[in-house]
């Protein structure tokens, strides 16, 4: 069973910039009815807290090409404006410097917390995470992962900036009206690494991470592992953990949800990983993103156990999602396209948080880079 809960209309406007899109859905808390682990099995929930990546633009932009950005240390909202002439948009997702000095974006991202209910309906849109900004995050905060260890909830980021795509890391302690993050880690080890994941468990006493090569010309897009003695401070150099093997994954394959400790098919402890495979198709810009599963070794989680040869969640038929889009959405068809157009990405099912409730499997998803569901496989 899979449904569309959010969209970005749903959350407030700021007072420079409107929501356009919500993605990559991390499951920060499940409320059984105390605040508990995601990474642990519960018998029912009564509410899920995500932190969810906010993607804003400027309302009615004018002719000007306008590019919002984050003043360092406060995060106040600063727009660049640019001269049409100045810039290429030949992939209207980006703003390219026509003199070669940069690119940047038409839109930037936070990170906010939300609260649903067990049946997947917005209950409460709570407040920013982490309003300040660092040099590396002065174009945004994307890809949140929240991670539970010993009762605390760690959460990884990329930040994105002039230096690229850079991994921060977090770790929370209680606040008056819930959980608070410090940054503990800024460019923690790998420029232009992606997805990261915190794994729950703690072999050798190291912190491990699985993440994706987000740059690697001399091939497809790889999943990557590292470790870390220090809390996050200083990591490994990067190496290889799996690539792509099956049709529908042969472009690249990267993290998903935070693995959780299962046994494998062949009844070894492990680690279960919801992961993304991408192959290519007419009509997909970015190609076709699935969701997939493997097991990893839970004492050695650089080695992978077993991977099933099929998507356990497959992308959204293009018709199926506009008739979804079309049932819900207060826009007319101009004025949606005229806001959130740009940034629908068809044929994407990206699969960035999990649960077990009972005997279900949970799954928090950003559908064509615009909205976010919620799949329960029995």
């Amino acid at each position: 069973m899979r449904n569309i809960i959010l969209w970005p209309w749903q959350l407030p406007d700021g007072p420079e910039l409107r929501p356009v899109a919500v993605a990559n859905p991390a499951i920060e808390t499940l409320w059984v009815p105390h605040a508990a682990s995601p990474q642990e099995p519960h018998a029912e929930v009564t509410y899920v807290d995500l932190i969810l990546r906010v993607i804003e633009s400027v309302p009615d932009a004018a002719a000007a090409i306008l590019s919002p950005r984050a003043a360092q240390g406060s995060g106040k909202i600063v727009i660049d404006r640019f001269a049409p002439e100045d810039v290429d948009q030949s992939d209207p997702r980006l703003i390219r410097m026509r003199d070669g000095h940069g690119i940047r974006l038409p839109s930037i991202s936070h990170l906010r917390r939300v609260r649903l209910d067990a049946a997947g309906a917005l209950v409460m849109v709570g407040e920013v995470i982490l309003p300040d900004t660092t040099q590396y995050e002065i174009f945004g905060k994307e890809d949140p992962s929240v991670t539970w260890l010993d009762g605390t909830p760690w959460l990884s980021y990329v930040g994105v900036s002039d230096w690229g795509v850079t991994p921060v890391l977090a770790r929370g302690k209680q606040g008056p009206n819930g959980w608070v993050y410090e940054r503990v880690a800024e460019a923690q080890g790998h420029h232009d690494n992606r997805d990261v994941k915190i794994l729950p468990v703690r072999p050798g006493g190291l912190l491990w991470r699985h993440d994706r090569v987000n740059t690697q010309p001399w091939g497809p897009k790889r999943m990557t592992w590292a470790t870390s003695p220090d809390e996050g401070k200083s990591w490994s150099s990067s190496r290889p953990l799996m690539a792509g093997r099956h049709a529908w994954e042969r472009m690249h394959v990267g993290s998903g949800a935070v693995p959780f400790p299962c046994a494998a098919p062949d009844g070894r402890p492990a680690l279960a990983s919801y992961y993304h495979g991408v192959h290519p198709e007419a009509g997909a810009v970015a190609g076709c993103y699935q969701t997939g599963l493997a097991y990893f070794d839970a004492e050695a989680p650089d080695r992978e156990l077993a991977r099933l040869p099929e998507p356990v969640l497959t992308a959204w038929a293009n018709d199926a999602f506009e008739r979804e889009r079309r049932a819900v959405c207060p826009l007319d068809e101009p004025t949606f396209q005229a806001r959130h157009g740009l940034f629908v990405i068809p044929r994407v099912v990206f699969t960035t948080g999990h649960a077990r409730v009972g005997q279900d499997q949970w799954l928090f998803s950003g559908v064509n880079d615009i909205c976010i569901e919620r799949t329960v496989l029995r």
